[in-house]
């Protein structure tokens, strides 16, 4: 069976014409069968009727909102499993004076002919074949991973291995290079970015797509440990240094100027902070920003404080206690620039799909309000609370050093210093607070981004936990104008 409208972008199309066959003629069987098997594994398939000749079942027909294609592909149940051993469909099924339309689903990975065979009484009077190469999905992709040890520091590695090209051959130098966000499990960082990679090829894309895996922490528990959000952030910017090598590596491969980013959530942190650390002349073709948990004030210093937000002023522990080093890098006034000012130099062109009501990031603004936060906070000693004096003021965190004479606990200061740059991401993910919302939750135009609404009618993104990241996890067919904007944002043609 196809259990659900998701499992349809895993089948393709078969269709059959078989002319020259009287309507007359006794017993015709029709079967198929996998031979000139050239792997060490044996190719096998599944099997259905389609509904009809077209791809309505991916892309809902001209309306792209239209289920009722797929529901009734829902309905078909399996007609045979095809292996080397021969087996027949209902004679029923095949059309003499039209053509016969299937789908089927890779069940098992190798390389040989497809064989359909037309049989008269027991004898085969007619043959054709088709050869097929059936990959697992893994070997669609490729991916960089960069690990963390246990008191969060990336382990960024002196020089970016490459990682060898698996027997798919994609037929142009473009990469779609995506950057997953906080608190995915390794099975979903593989799960999504071979979603991505279906959803790109019913698009029409016939390049490189790879994943980049970050150490995010992430939990399994309802309500997240205190500091999980955080320690990620603290990771995410580390990791773009990682993200940084590989770019300037791509850069001076057959994709050069090839690489298309396209960063969900906090892997914009990862794909910011590597963007900012480009050297000059080295460019990405393409920034998307997705739903993006970083401050809009980070990339435009007119972004205006988001005063009106509740917790600002009723979590214990909130308020505007740091100066503002994101929006005016780094002394809290002008005539600083914001933090990533210098981003768009790096892109050919940057986009961010934006939802303002966006469930996640409402959470995101959450958090940053309670910044500074655990053991880490800030003190004000130049009596400007908009202005950091370096030397003056402090950005610091509180530890046990040791315990006195009565077992008691000592606490010591460790401060940090923003121009240290791994300080610099402990001061921007536990104590520095934005005072403007997340860039994937703004509505304003956002400095050097061209902007796409969530919120459009045909996609009608909400504000519930799910449309944070529905791209990945809803159908096919609801998702259709995401994967049709992001093609058209990357211009891969041009």
């Amino acid at each position: 069976m196809i259990n659900t409208m998701r499992d349809l972008e895993d089948f393709a199309r078969l269709h059959l014409r078989v002319l020259g066959i009287s309507k007359n003629v006794a017993k015709p069987s029709y079967q198929f069968r996998f031979e000139n098997i050239i792997s060490e594994t044996e190719p096998e398939i599944n099997l259905f009727e389609a509904v009809d000749e077209t791809t309505h079942y991916l892309d809902g027909g001209d309306s792209h909102d239209d289920f009722a294609y797929a529901n009734k592909q829902l309905e078909k149940i399996k007609l045979v499993t095809v292996s080397k051993i021969e087996d027949g469909i209902a004679s029923g099924i095949v059309q003499l004076d039209r053509p016969t339309y299937l789908l089927f689903e890779g069940k098992y990975e190798g390389v040989g002919d497809l064989a359909f065979v037309l049989r008269v009484n027991g004898k085969e009077i007619y043959k054709t074949t088709v050869k097929l190469t059936l990959r697992d999905i893994s070997k669609f992709y490729r991916t960089w991973k960069v690990n963390a040890l246990d008191n969060d520091t990336v382990q960024v590695p002196s020089t970016v291995q490459d990682v060898p090209q698996t027997e798919y051959k994609p037929k142009t130098d473009d990469i779609v290079l995506y950057v997953h966000g906080w608190n995915m499990q390794d099975f979903e960082k593989k799960r999504w970015t071979e979603t991505l990679f279906k959803r790109l090829w019913w698009q029409g894309y016939k390049g490189h797509v790879v994943n980049l895996d970050w150490p995010t922490l992430c939990f399994t528990s309802i309500v997240p440990p205190p500091d999980n959000y955080d320690r990620s952030e603290y990771r995410a910017y580390q990791s773009g240094q990682y993200l940084e090598m590989l770019l300037e590596w791509l850069d001076t491969t057959k994709h050069r100027r090839k690489v298309n980013i396209l960063a969900h959530s906090m892997g914009n942190i990862v794909a910011s902070e590597a963007l900012r650390q480009l050297p000059p002349g080295i460019q990405v073709n393409a920034y998307v920003a997705s739903q993006a948990a970083v401050s809009a004030q980070a990339y435009d210093v007119t972004m205006p404080n988001n005063d009106n937000n509740t917790a600002h002023f009723t979590l214990p522990g909130s308020g505007p206690k740091t100066p503002e080093i994101i929006r005016h890098y780094f002394s809290g006034i002008e005539p600083n620039v914001p933090y990533y000012a210098g981003n768009s130099e790096k892109a050919y062109t940057m986009y961010r799909y934006f939802n303002r009501d966006d469930w996640a990031l409402d959470l995101w603004e959450t958090n940053n309000y309670m910044k500074p936060d655990n053991s880490y906070d800030f003190a004000n000693n130049d009596g400007n609370v908009a202005l950091y004096t370096e030397g003056i003021d402090r950005f610091y965190q509180t530890y046990i050093s040791g315990t006195d004479l009565l077992g008691n606990p000592v606490y010591s200061e460790r401060i940090l210093h923003i121009d240290n740059t791994i300080e610099r991401y402990e001061i921007f993910a536990f104590c520095a607070e934005s005072r403007a919302r997340a860039l994937g939750a703004v509505v304003d135009p956002i400095a050097d981004f061209k902007q796409f609404d969530l919120r459009t009618r045909i996609l009608g993104y909400k504000n519930d936990h799910y449309s944070h990241s529905r791209q990945f996890r809803s159908n096919i067919i609801s998702e259709w104008p995401y994967w049709v904007q992001f093609v058209g944002n990357c211009e891969f043609n041009k």
